[in-house]
């Protein structure tokens, strides 16, 4: 199975990208947020971040389990990358998915900071059961206590400058870099 991460600052585009990314390919999608959604149910964020990200780990575990044991072909997953924060969590679950024999794939994301901060106010980043950042002091705060724009050191990283290119786009860079396969329907359009 291809594990395709997808990550970088909040606001940045990672759920559009990774939503085109699938559209184009077939992989399936996991977004941050749909693993700290159902940790919202028993435990709010700010009473104890340290246990909410450990539940949390723990559903994004369970979730990549089973999609290598289904044969997926592929999987997209999203997430903010901060080295004090994420290395533990995210060498276990490289050697997770590389004991389950699954080939990952690290494109990280990132925009100039004022269009950041356009797109942190975006109307589309309401409603979520777990909120997103919607604020530009919040945004800010977050970056400057977590970093959110290093890259991964002990990967192969693919960099996109995604500050004016379209999200369909970033995602055919990804393809094209990766050699990810086209969709069937997708593939038959082009050749058209």
């Amino acid at each position: 199975m291809k594990v395709a991460f997808i990550y970088g600052p909040p606001a940045v585009g990672k759920a559009t990208v990774a939503k085109e990314l699938s559209s184009l390919t077939g992989f399936r999608y996991f977004i941050n947020h749909q693993a700290s959604d159902p940790v919202s149910a028993i435990l709010n964020f700010e009473e104890n971040p340290s246990l909410f990200r450990s539940i949390s780990n723990e559903v994004k575990k369970l979730i990549l389990e089973r999609a290598v044991e289904m044969e997926l072909p592929g999987l997209i997953m999203t997430f903010c990358y901060s080295k004090s924060d994420a290395d533990h969590n995210l060498k276990n679950t490289m050697s997770l998915l590389e004991n389950k024999g699954a080939d990952m794939y690290f494109t990280r994301l990132y925009c100039d900071e004022e269009e950041l901060f356009k797109r942190v106010q975006n109307p589309s980043r309401k409603g979520m059961s777990v909120k997103k950042l919607t604020e530009i002091g919040k945004l800010k705060e977050a970056l400057r206590k977590y970093g959110f724009k290093d890259e991964i050191p002990y990967v192969k990283n693919l960099s996109i400058d995604n500050t004016y290119i379209p999200p369909q786009q970033t995602a055919e860079i990804i393809i094209k870099h990766y050699n990810f396969p086209l969709q069937q329907f997708h593939h038959n359009k082009q050749q058209r």
